[in-house]
């Protein structure tokens, strides 16, 4: 299935394209039903809607802009049943990132502060129960505008309560000891909401509980993300890259990469021309996509990805896997003057990085 088949692009503002993921699809159905069941009927649940559609695609913008400000390039909107994701090439630290971590609630919030004054201005005392349809629609913007704001300021990641905790913490402490100060934080966060929704009467707290587990294992990942920082800390690319390693070149049929792919544990492969010189990169699911859509004859270079990160040996390690986490194709290819020296990936990078938190732990006993 080639890549984007769920996420369909819908449109493309300031440049960014926009994705509606397919199981929006789920979410139109179960908005018919509360919509049925409430009386708000077909239009009360089409207008929902796109109310709520609109509203996170403004937050994600909110995020996107403020980024492009800072110099970091967002490279697509996903639009998920559960919220929006802003793909960004790299976060740069400290102010800059809780500025971006902020500015998708405070676009909901602006939202939500002009529908409430012209809802008021329009409806007056009444606006609870105007059945108006324009009422309604202002109802619907300034009530999911207002829940996203304050639902996205809960300290707790992935949401961007989180991530602007984790910056904040960030100026005061290191990086890793940040990520898991926002990780125990996040998992209480959890837990309160959790022990919340157990004292909801029948089901009505089935949405709250799967919410919390959703913060909680986001959470968890986060602490383990600052362990992982913390070992890699004064690492260099050069202690986790692999030299002995499966190369490329561009014009080479894709049958011959497939049979690496087979023979060899490598999953990502750099793509060298004939002066040695890195020139794409080719992972695994981009190599089974372009055997589908290309044949097994086609050259390499009709499927690569044609960005590659190349990084010297000295390299701070958690950069390189930042920036391969970011969205820079896998694998970071290691050059010097001397020519490619090896290759990085994130497996290799968490692979030495638990090895190393292992060996701590020992040497503590």
């Amino acid at each position: 299935m080639r890549p984007g088949a769920w996420a369909p692009q819908i449109g493309s503002i300031a440049g960014i394209p926009i994705r509606l993921h397919a199981t929006f699809v789920l979410l139109a159905l179960w908005l018919a039903v509360v919509a049925g069941r409430s009386g708000a009927g077909l239009f009360g649940g089409i207008a929902w809607l796109l109310v709520l559609v609109g509203s996170v695609t403004a937050h994600e913008l909110g995020h996107a802009l403020v980024a492009r400000r800072h110099g970091v390039i967002t490279e697509e909107i996903l639009l998920l049943p559960i919220g929006g994701v802003s793909r960004l090439r790299g976060v740069p630290d400290g102010p800059a990132e809780l500025a971006i971590a902020l500015a998708g609630p405070l676009v909901n919030l602006a939202v939500a502060l002009v529908a409430g004054a012209l809802l008021l201005s329009v409806a007056g005392k009444g606006w609870l129960v105007d059945p108006d349809p324009g009422v309604m629609l202002l109802r619907y913007l300034a009530g999911a505008n207002a829940s996203l704001f304050a639902f996205n300021l809960v300290p707790a990641y992935p949401l961007d309560g989180g991530r602007a905790l984790r910056a904040l913490l960030g100026m005061l402490m290191p990086a890793p000891s940040a990520a898991r100060a926002t990780a125990r934080v996040g998992q209480v966060f959890a837990a309160a909401i959790g022990l919340f929704a157990l004292l909801l009467p029948g089901g009505a707290g089935l949405p709250l509980i799967l919410l919390a587990l959703l913060l909680f294992f986001g959470a968890s990942q986060q602490g383990a993300a600052g362990e992982r920082a913390l070992a890699l800390a004064g690492r260099r690319a050069r202690d986790a890259m692999a030299t002995r390693f499966e190369r490329l070149q561009p014009q080479e049929p894709l049958e011959r990469a497939a049979l690496l792919l087979l023979r060899t544990p490598q999953e990502d492969f750099p793509v060298i021309d004939a002066w040695g010189r890195p020139v794409g990169a080719l992972s695994r699911g981009q190599l089974v996509a372009a055997l589908g859509r290309l044949g097994r004859q086609a050259p390499v270079l009709e499927a690569m990805d044609r960005r590659v990160l190349v990084v010297a040996p000295e390299s701070a390690l958690a950069d390189v896997v930042a920036a391969l986490q970011s969205g820079a194709p896998s694998p970071a290819v290691v050059a010097d003057s001397a020519g490619v020296q090896g290759i990085v990936t994130v497996d290799a990078a968490s692979r030495m990085a638990g090895i190393v938190a292992g060996l701590a732990t020992g040497e503590r006993r």
